[in-house]
């Protein structure tokens, strides 16, 4: 599955490569874990989770009121979301889908790396 996202988050349309059939478009950035994407929808501020196998998106999860989600990054099962107009990150266990509440983390974050 090939997966494009757009210029100003207006869509992501994944694409079967064995048909190059347009699939759902669903909006902004995406990190993939295991089999699933995880992927930022930046006007209703959520992540939606996709299943890379089928292209099934679950119930969006909601990571804050009008944070404007902008980017995403994973590492083992949990995944950060940067939240530049609300200058904080939101946590989510991708294993239980439990968002935490958001950490304020100083003026418009852009990005985040994880190590270890």
């Amino acid at each position: 599955m090939l997966y494009v996202a757009s210029f100003g988050g207006d869509s992501v349309t994944p694409i079967a490569t064995r048909t190059d059939r347009p699939g759902r478009p669903i909006p902004e950035a995406i990190a993939v874990s295991g089999t699933t994407a995880y992927v930022v929808n930046t006007i209703d501020s959520t992540v939606t989770p996709v299943d890379t196998r089928t292209g099934t998106a679950a119930a969006p999860l909601s990571v804050g009121a009008y944070t404007y989600p902008t980017a995403i990054t994973l590492a083992g099962q949990t995944a950060v979301v940067v939240e530049p107009y609300g200058y904080t990150v939101t946590l989510i266990d991708t294993k239980t889908g439990r968002v935490y509440a958001p950490v304020t983390v100083g003026s418009y974050p852009v990005a985040a790396a994880i190590t270890g």
